[in-house]
This record gives structure tokens, sequence and C-alpha cells, in this order.
């Protein structure tokens, strides 16, 4: 990545942009903003890095933002959500995979076929992984979100050498689904694949629900992947079954319990049962591999945004965590996104310099989506010729 450490003299700025979703890809809104700003400051450097908080869109972010490039996508057989044939994809480089689990087992690649909620299993990633660990991996980036499963991980599990046993001490068929986890009384983990043990896992999440309760995977999620109110009940009392057996066998307790466990259908719990992972901020862990830190060096300006900004801004999502980092790097850092709602103001109290909407007046949504790119270049040209200005750097 380079940086703006050798530009003395002219205008450094840096683009940080989350997609704005139905309008821009992160890649795009860093295109045109950074037109923007070209355009107010002619002669102004510029640096793209596009970015995300970590869950769907993150290999589009990592090949855009060139950490990674198409040479180091690798596709490899594994299972989607309902166990049926699928060619995945990973990205790797020296020793460092990323998967994103929405590739594998998400959502919207069963949807067309109609969704079965009860047949749903992490299976498939497990594959993934194993793949990851047979070319090398050292480190793996598991990306949650977006996915059509809810049985915690077990499926995951399986897929790598653990093995479930019912009360009556039978084994478990592969895949282990999510009608299956309630039958679940015993986990072995004395097959699991040793690699895994040699591997170090990080989790980007930002969602903070428990596996189990009224603010779980289940009761949270569940619905939108296709489950009735029976079959949320069932799957409940089958996570609490699969959770008691995987802690008694990792002496992990209250590991269901933690933040983040609920995420991506329980998967978050399986990461920690089973991989023994590290869940942090999504953001974060993007900013690490995009090498932003590095980037902003000698930037006079960052500027970040995404679709909308509000209460949920300043929790994790992408704006919150660029502007951390430009509070630390002492490096001014505005917001420009789509819209504003309620409690956008609260990224102020976190350092950001400004707080902006690209909306100029009143538009419809679909004006508001076809004008995106022009308004948003708009509004980083008017507003870094201010900036250029007040900082004796015009180039004007």
């Amino acid at each position: 990545m380079n940086d703006l450490s050798a530009l003395a003299g002219t205008f450094g700025c840096v683009l940080a942009f989350d997609s704005f979703k139905n309008c821009m890809s992160a890649a795009a809104a860093c295109e045109a903003a950074a037109a923007g700003v070209r355009s107010g400051v002619p002669g102004a450097r510029c640096v793209s890095v596009p970015v995300s908080d970590g869950g769907e869109g993150l290999l589009e972010v990592l090949t855009d933002s060139g950490v990674f490039t198409s040479t180091d996508l690798i596709k490899v057989p594994a299972k989607d959500a309902y166990f049926g044939e699928l060619e995945a994809q990973l990205l790797m480089r020296e020793g460092t995979a990323v998967i994103e689990c929405a590739r594998t087992v998400g959502l919207e690649i069963v949807q067309p076929r109609g969704l079965r909620f009860k047949d749903g299993t992490s299976f498939g990633l497990g594959m993934q992984i194993k793949a990851a660990l047979d070319r090398g991996a050292r480190k793996i980036v598991i990306s949650l979100g977006g996915s059509a499963t809810n049985d915690g991980g077990a499926g995951m599990a399986q897929a790598l050498g653990v093995r479930f046993y019912d009360a009556a001490g039978s084994l478990l068929n592969t895949p282990v689904r999510v009608k299956d986890l309630g039958r679940i009384a015993r986990a072995d983990f004395s097959a699991l694949d040793a690699r895994v043990r040699r591997c170090a896992f990080e989790i980007p999440c930002d969602v903070e629900n428990p596996l189990l309760g009224e603010r779980g995977a289940t009761a949270v999620f569940g619905p939108q992947k296709g489950g009735s109110a029976s079959d949320l009940k069932d799957a409940e009392q089958g996570l609490a079954a699969y959770a008691k057996a995987m802690e008694q066998a990792t002496g992990l307790k209250g590991a269901a319990l933690q933040k983040g466990a609920g995420a991506a259908g329980g998967l978050g719990a399986g990461c920690l049962f089973t991989l023994k992972a590290a869940l942090r901020p999504g953001i974060d862990t993007v900013l690490d591999l995009t090498g932003f830190d590095e980037a902003i060096k000698g930037a006079d300006l960052v500027i970040t945004g995404e679709g909308r900004s509000d209460f949920q801004s300043a929790q994790g999502k992408v704006p919150s965590g660029v502007i951390r980092r430009c509070v630390k790097a002492k490096i001014p850092c505005l917001v420009i996104s789509g819209s504003l709602g309620e409690g956008a103001e609260d990224l102020e109290a976190l350092g950001a310099a400004g707080i902006f909407s690209i909306q100029r007046g009143p538009l419809s949504l679909e004006e508001s989506v076809k004008q995106a790119p022009q308004l948003l270049f708009s509004q980083c040209r008017a507003l870094t010729r201010t900036v250029a200005a007040f900082l004796g750097k015009p180039a004007f």
C-alpha cells in the first residue's frame, strides 16, 4: 500500500469507504470520492482504501484494495448450507487465508431453491478450512454473516474431525444438520485435524448476540432463514444440547454466552469451541489486512462513509473504526455518507471532524441511488477545497 509520507507540501487525502448498498461498491465509492478531491484541489494526492465491516463482501473488498489480487483467489470444492455441491472461493497469500462464509453456506446461495431451515449445516465451511490448511495456511480469517445455517458450527466441526454421539453412544451421521442438534450428548475431539491447533484463527465479528436466549442466534436470525415457530423452538433446544456437549469436551465454560457467539447461526460459538478463535471487531481486522495505518501516514485528511450513518455506526461499523485509527494518528477524519439517521452525531464523540450527507435536496430513492456517485463527488469536492484552504495547501 502506497502512503503519502513523501508528499510534503501537497494535499494528501485517504479515502476509506464502505459500500453504499444498492448504489456503489466500496471501491466505486472511493473512486468517486477521490475524483471529487482531485477536482476540488487540483494536484491533490489520493490513496483509496476500500473497506468493509468484515462481513459479506470481504473478499471483494480485499481484492479491490490491492492487498490480494485475482491470482490469490482459489477455487475449492465444498458444500452449500443444504449439503449441495459447490465450488467455493477463498483468498490466500503468504500463509494467510481469508474465507467468507456467505460464499459457502450463504443465504443467497440457497434461497432461490427454497429455504429448508432444519436441513442447514456448516459442513462446507469446514471443508474450506481444510482446503486452506492443505495449502499451508498458518493464519485463517473467517468472515461471518449472511449464513443460511443455524447449527452452531457443528457441521464445520464435524468436517474438521470432531465426532458427535447421541445418548445411546451411537455416532451421528455426516453431516450434522440443525434437525440433529437435539440428539447430541457428547463431542469427541480426538480425531480433530491436528493442523487446526497449529493455525491462528481470527473471526471478524460485529454481531454481539450470544448463542442462546431471546437475543440468541435462533430467536433473532432464525426466522429470516426460514424457521417456523416450532422449528425455532426445536433448534434452540438443540443448540443448548450441542453447547453443553462442546463445553464438556473443550472446557470452554460460558462460551455460548460470549458476545458474538450467535453470529452466523451460532458459527461464532463454533469457532470458539472448535478453532479456539479470536473474535474481534470486523472493521479492525479489515483495516489491518488493508494496511490502513501505513496508508494514512503523511495524510492531511481521511474521508470515510457508508450508505447510511446512524446510531449503529459508532458501534463497530466502518466509520467508527476509521475514526479511531485517525484519532490515534492525529489526522482529521470526515464522514460523508449517503444519508444520516438518528444517532449519527455519536461519531463526533468518537472524534470525527465532521459528519455530512451527500444529499443536497429532496430526491426519490430511485434518483438518490442513480445520482449517488455524482453526489459523493460533489460533496468531496466542496469539503476538501475548504479543508485544503484551511491547512494552507490549496491548489487553486
